[in-house]
């Protein structure tokens, strides 16, 4: 039923575009009005249901789920559309608190990282030497897949790099941490210190803000870097 009483037919041509003042609004490009979504969850399910967005976006799906009492679950590729949605759930939680309403945790989950744990973490059960042995093993064939994947031949005699590729020089970073401003800092030190003016940095995650200043100051330096994101996909054997 619309708001004006009538039964909505198949084609809705009463759902109004946002206001440029719009509360919700997030500036996020494919962002929908909350109205809308309130329209399709109310029609397709009960409040306690479990409602999915795979490619949630500003979080829209999320924000009206929560506040109609749904449990939810989304999911995006793009990394600005996990944080615009963070931030957006953080401010329904603050809204319906304020309004004294229920609302449920949350939290933000990297199906990358799971994939991840094969290359960390050792058998307690080994001795010593055989430890650092199995860490050697799993380190060397991380770093040989990221390089293969990549098309990067493999280098020695570095202490930041592992690779080239086309004239540039390759750093993978850690397999479960971000690359932060020090690991960066480092492959600057080695790059004056040998005369290297270009490098690519491959990592799955980047410390927060660490981008431009840093490379603003390599390239004050002589030197090109360029960051690129290692994808999950990297994993799939096909």
């Amino acid at each position: 039923i619309g708001p004006g009483g009538h039964k909505l037919s198949d084609l809705w041509t009463d759902a109004k575009p946002m206001s440029s003042q719009a509360k919700e609004r997030t500036d996020y490009p494919t962002q929908k009005p909350e109205a809308l979504f309130e329209r399709i969850i109310k029609a397709s399910s009960n409040e306690g249901d479990l409602v999915a967005d795979f490619f949630c976006g500003s979080g829209t799906t999320a924000a009206v789920a929560e506040k109609l009492g749904r449990k939810w679950i989304v999911a995006d590729l793009g990394k600005f559309g996990i944080h615009t949605t963070r931030k957006r759930m953080i401010g329904v939680q603050r809204e319906l608190k304020t309004e004294g309403k229920d609302y449920r945790a949350f939290e933000i989950l990297n199906l990358g990282k799971y994939e991840r744990q094969h290359y960390i973490g050792v058998n307690p059960n080994l001795r010593e030497e055989e430890q650092r042995k199995q860490i050697e093993d799993k380190e060397a064939a991380f770093l040989d897949l990221i390089l293969r994947a990549y098309r990067a031949e493999k280098t020695t005699g570095f202490a930041a790099f592992h690779g080239k590729k086309a004239g540039r020089l390759v750093a993978v970073g850690p397999v479960n941490l971000p690359v932060t401003r020090l690991f960066v800092e480092e492959i600057i030190l080695e790059c004056r210190k040998k005369h290297i003016t270009k490098v690519d940095i491959l990592g799955f995650e980047f410390e927060m803000g660490l981008f431009p200043n840093v490379l603003d100051e390599a390239r004050a330096k002589g030197i090109d870097i360029a960051p690129k994101y290692i994808p999950a996909e990297v994993f799939d054997k096909r």
